[in-house]
């Protein structure tokens, strides 16, 4: 498990310390200061050492027990999606976020139903061929229209 503390201001860093000794294989990346979304993913993926990585974001919007249905489709994909069902964003953020994937679809075709949803496992190989260097939120977009440009396969 690996937290990717970006500058944060809160206790982020002293919770993750102080589970570490209780939880074997728990590692702390620390940015001292904000590098942004992407930033924080490329820190994240770059200490990776799995060959398949799970991204999920800490503030508890995704329920874990659901990565039990990207397991069927892992072995024929290289990348995995998940998408947010039941969205519990302001109205202005659900239309921003309409918007946006709209604009990705024109531009790159049909990617995935949620293109910046943080829920998501991916073969680590992928980031060899996939070179990311957004450091906001473009770094979804980046890393689908990237893997699906090389024929890689999306789910």
């Amino acid at each position: 498990i690996i937290v990717v503390d970006d500058g944060s201001r809160d206790a982020t860093a002293a919770v993750v310390e102080g589970l570490a000794s209780a939880t074997p294989g728990l590692r702390l990346v620390r940015h001292p200061v904000n590098r942004g979304y992407g930033g924080a993913l490329r820190s994240g993926f770059a200490a990776a050492s799995k060959e398949w990585i799970l991204l999920n974001a800490a503030d508890n919007q995704f329920d874990m027990s659901e990565v039990t249905r990207f397991l069927p489709l892992m072995p024929s994909a290289d990348l995995v999606c998940g998408y947010r069902a039941n969205r519990q964003d302001p109205g202005i953020r659900k239309l921003n976020a309409l918007g946006w994937n709209t604009v990705v679809r024109l531009l790159f075709g049909y990617l995935t139903r949620d293109i910046d949803c943080g829920f998501k496992v991916f073969r680590r190989d992928v980031l060899k061929r996939v070179n990311l260097t957004s450091n906001g939120a473009m770094v979804d977009t980046e890393l689908l229209a990237g893997a699906r440009a090389r024929g890689l396969r999306i789910a």
